[in-house]
């Protein structure tokens, strides 16, 4: 279930892009939740085998092959061990 969406607006070519949602998205703890993003080119900025093995950074965690490449239905497919440098900042 998508429980939120953003446009990136007035982005350039270089640089680190950052959107944020209009209102703060409650989440659960014990919760499984994916943060992805799609272009309208299909181009990805990327970290070859950043998701190799999984990795825990505070209460948050991955697991190995979590990264996804290609989209149905708007929702990420194909699995990859690659992480596709989206952040996800918690208030």
């Amino acid at each position: 279930q998508q429980l939120a969406t953003v446009t990136f607006t007035g982005e350039t070519t270089a640089g680190w892009q950052t959107a944020t949602f209009d209102q703060p998205v409650a989440i659960t703890p014990d919760t499984e939740y994916i943060a992805a993003y799609r272009t309208p080119t299909g181009t990805y900025s990327y970290t070859q085998g950043g998701f190799s093995s999984g990795f825990t950074s505070g209460p948050l965690r991955t697991t190995g092959g979590s990264g996804a490449y290609s989209y149905s239905n708007d929702f990420p497919g194909s699995s990859s061990n690659a992480s596709y440098l989206v952040d996800v900042v918690f208030n």
